[in-house]
């Protein structure tokens, strides 16, 4: 009987040390599951911070801004025009006409002679170009001299005016102000001498143009602000036309 009892409390010593130690190992168990657990959170979280590192890095090798630098050249080029030499201008004399122009003038020519000093004695001035020149004694040439000098009368008539249409004249030739004439009756170039009371009007004209305004009429052509005052106010006037022989 003595005997049982001790086999008995044996065995449950052995029980509860059993229980012990299987307690023990449970919670070491435990302990190395956190701790594995731990680490694989730590692992985890090192792994992400490389992959995010790593990633960073690529991105900013893949950002990186290339600056290329491009140089240019600027070329600059100098066009040089031509220079055109102009001739200074000068007066002529139309010994014919009587009249002073300016050598850029279009009735002006070579055979004209040069004025010297701007001045002329006995002359008067080209209505077209109107030149800077001192006149001495505007030239009015005398009915009677004319007359000595192979003239015929051909009669008196009424004056008008007309400007520039751009046409030519009926002889072909283009007008000419303050010299051009249109007379109806009377063959085209011939050259008439005209006297008037009107200042500004009067002397030799060429007949090279006709016109819608009957006979009995001379059309007297001039450029545009180039009619002499008196006659530009008066309209029409009075003339004697003689036929230069």
């Amino acid at each position: 009987m003595r005997g049982l009892k001790v086999c008995t409390a044996l065995c449950t010593i052995l029980s509860v040390t059993a229980f012990f130690n299987h307690s023990l190992l449970l919670k070491a168990d435990n302990e190395n599951d956190q701790v594995s657990t731990q680490s694989n959170v730590i692992s985890t979280a090192i792994v992400r911070e490389t992959n995010v590192a790593t990633t960073m890095e690529v991105t900013s090798m893949k950002t990186t801004s290339v600056t290329e630098t491009v140089e240019t050249t600027s070329t600059t080029t100098t066009t040089t025009e031509p220079t055109e030499t102009t001739a200074e201008e000068y007066l002529v004399f139309n010994s014919e006409s009587k009249r002073v122009h300016r050598s850029s003038c279009k009735y002006a020519d070579s055979s004209m002679t040069t004025v010297e000093d701007g001045y002329v004695e006995c002359g008067r001035k080209c209505q077209t170009c109107n030149p800077d020149v001192e006149i001495g004694e505007e030239y009015v040439e005398p009915t009677e001299e004319k007359s000595n000098n192979g003239m015929s009368l051909y009669g008196n008539m009424n004056a008008t005016y007309y400007y520039p249409t751009g046409n030519r004249c009926a002889n072909g030739e283009y007008p000419v102000s303050g010299y051009t004439v249109a007379i109806n009756g009377i063959a085209l170039g011939t050259t008439v001498y005209i006297e008037s009371n009107c200042s500004g009007v009067g002397g030799y004209y060429k007949v090279t143009d006709t016109g819608g305004m009957g006979y009995g009429t001379v059309d007297f052509f001039y450029d545009y602000g180039c009619v002499p005052s008196s006659f530009y106010n008066a309209g029409r006037i009075s003339v004697t036309v003689y036929i230069v022989d």
